[in-house]
């Protein structure tokens, strides 16, 4: 996402038109008068890391905490660090159909804490497409993890 601000030339002053025009681009102010803009785009903010410091409950983990193997209905804890305010949220996993999975997830003191659980087989994604669902911009950003969950066979 962009912040555009358009900055009046002519009266030195910025405006809110109802469509921010392009620079360079010629558009009639308010009061009639045809002026030309200068659009200044503001970059986003840089992006938070999300650290992944562990998961426990796999079968295997690779030493880069992005690949583990774990059994379906098996509860799998991730911790790791981001450094934000204390708050719970909803992360998402990607299931490889496209389904999303929600987990609640927690962070305190700038530690978060998630535990997962899937239902059901299938390789599962962790990546900066996930974690910034329904963000208005690149928040945050992580190391993806693919999860390949098996059948539990007894």
């Amino acid at each position: 996402m962009l912040n555009l601000i358009a900055w009046d030339k002519v009266n030195d002053t910025s405006i809110i038109p109802e469509r921010l025009p392009v620079d360079g681009e010629w558009a009639r102010h308010p009061s009639g008068v045809k002026k030309q803009y200068n659009v200044t785009v503001a970059p986003d903010p840089e992006p938070i890391l999300i650290s992944v410091d562990d998961i426990t409950g796999t079968v295997f983990l690779d030493e880069t905490k992005t690949k583990a193997t774990a059994y379906e209905n098996v509860n799998l804890t991730i911790t790791g660090t981001l450094d934000i305010e204390d708050r719970d949220f909803s992360l998402p996993i990607r299931r490889d159909d496209g389904r999303l999975f929600l987990f609640l997830a927690q962070v305190r003191s700038g530690v978060f804490s998630v535990t997962i659980n899937f239902p059901t087989v299938g390789q599962f994604t962790y990546s900066d497409n996930e974690c910034n669902i329904d963000l208005p911009y690149k928040v945050f950003t992580v190391n993806t993890v693919k999860f390949d969950i098996l059948r539990t066979i007894t």
